[in-house]
């Protein structure tokens, strides 16, 4: 059976505006946060969005869930134009479209007891519900994020990290959603915390037949558990591809996330790192983002050091080409 696609998006963009002192006067620079994004997500994958902090795909899973407003582009979910809808008219979307937060707390009221909110949860998702039955759809969350009902009376600041996350995806799963956006879902976790909270997601797509969009700096990680992965730089789609793809023929920069992940493998004290392999917080936005029209990445990129700088990569941003090949998407102008 073919895949069906769920959820489509098409050059989608979402500009902010900050202020740059200058000589004699302040400026207004434009830091393009997403930048003419185009993809799409098949039912019941596994995508990827990989890229380093400040890349825009934070910013890209809010807009899909409607905490910020694009300033172009479309969203359609199975097939209904959604983008501009109104938060009363995105309501039943909204349930079948969730995000779970890098901050696990933040998603949480501190001054509420965690069974509180599982009730207020449910009660969101299920329109009329008895109250003989809310019992029984706490134990039932409870088991599917494998907790127990001790942790009901307890209150966010009393959780780690693990359990927060956990409290934080059963409220998800109590308005039954399709799709789950995922914001770095096991980061700043130990290792062993980690690889549970990354069985319990697998576990619960695979019973649940739910959609991840997963988010991400850690490719390393990614590779083993998405069907695609794109990656992201400075606002902009870089590639698109399965695991499967052949190493030497990546975009430049993801190999360079692919080599830094390998210089940190087995060292789990490193992994954040990646979070800013080049810098991107250090770059000059005002050449940069500014104005800019090319690609994202020219002025890091070494193909466009050593292909003496071609105007092109700075004046024309890169379309999406198939690799017919290797079954995956680059923009690039001196590559494919």
């Amino acid at each position: 059976m073919k895949n069906q696609t769920i959820l489509e998006v098409k050059n989608l963009s979402k500009s902010f505006w900050i202020k740059k002192s200058g000589f004699l006067k302040k400026k207004r620079i434009e830091i393009k946060a997403v930048d003419g994004v185009s993809f799409s997500v098949e039912r019941g994958e596994v995508l990827g969005i990989v890229g380093e902090s400040g890349c825009g795909k934070t910013t890209l899973g809010k807009i899909l869930i409607k905490l910020l407003m694009p300033d172009s582009g479309k969203i359609l979910f199975e097939g209904e134009d959604v983008t501009h809808l109104s938060i009363t008219d995105f309501r039943p979307f909204r349930k079948k479209i969730q995000m779970v937060f890098q901050n696990p707390y933040a998603s949480l009221n501190p001054a509420m007891p965690v069974g509180e909110q599982l009730v207020e949860a449910i009660k969101l998702g299920h329109e009329q519900v008895a109250s003989s039955d809310v019992n029984a759809l706490i134990n039932d969350l409870l088991n599917k994020v494998n907790l127990s009902r001790e942790i009901l009376t307890r209150l966010p600041h009393q959780l780690s990290g693990g359990e927060a996350r956990r409290i934080g995806l059963a409220r998800i799963l109590a308005v039954n959603p399709q799709i789950i956006i995922l914001d770095e879902p096991v980061a700043s976790l130990d290792l062993s915390i980690k690889n549970n909270v990354i069985h319990l997601l697998k576990e619960l797509k695979e019973t649940l037949g739910l959609t991840y969009i997963w988010i991400t700096h850690d490719i390393e990680v990614i590779k083993y558990l998405a069907n695609r992965i794109v990656v992201m730089f400075g606002g902009q789609i870089c590639e698109i591809f399965s695991p499967q793809s052949h190493k030497n023929d990546y975009h430049p920069y993801t190999k360079l996330l692919f080599t830094a992940a390998e210089k940190v493998a087995g060292d789990f004290n490193k992994w954040e790192k990646i979070g800013n392999i080049r810098g991107i917080e250090e770059l000059n936005y005002q050449n940069v983002n500014g104005g800019r029209t090319g690609c994202s990445y020219a002025f890091l990129c070494n193909l466009y050091q050593d292909n003496n700088k071609p105007v092109v990569c700075i004046d024309q941003k890169p379309p999406l080409k198939l690799q017919k090949e290797d079954r995956k998407w680059i923009a690039c102008h001196l590559q494919g």
